[in-house]
């Protein structure tokens, strides 16, 4: 939590003035293959942005979305951790 820290900022909106988002997750693809751009859609849904570069002139609209779904927050996980929140949570 102490740092160090740098400005990571995508340099054109991601989004029209019209829309209204709100609490923005971005972070890198899998593979470092791009970045990714998670943000409220008031009320009740996440939309994910793509783009190859963090300085993309324009961010494409994934076509999946995540439903009654309100400020969450995304954590990488390895395929192990993965599957130990599985097993944590399965039904006995």
């Amino acid at each position: 939590m102490t740092g160090p820290y740098s400005l990571v900022n995508p340099k054109h909106p991601v989004t029209t003035p019209y829309t209204y988002f709100e609490a923005p997750i971005l972070m890198p693809k899998p593979g470092n293959k791009g970045w990714m751009i998670f943000s409220e859609r008031y009320p009740h849904e996440y939309v994910r942005f793509d783009a190859e570069h963090i300085e993309a002139e324009k961010w494409e609209v994934c076509d999946c979305n995540i439903p009654d779904s309100r400020h969450g927050a995304m954590v990488r996980l390895s395929e192990e951790e993965y599957n130990h929140v599985l097993s944590s949570f399965s039904q006995k």
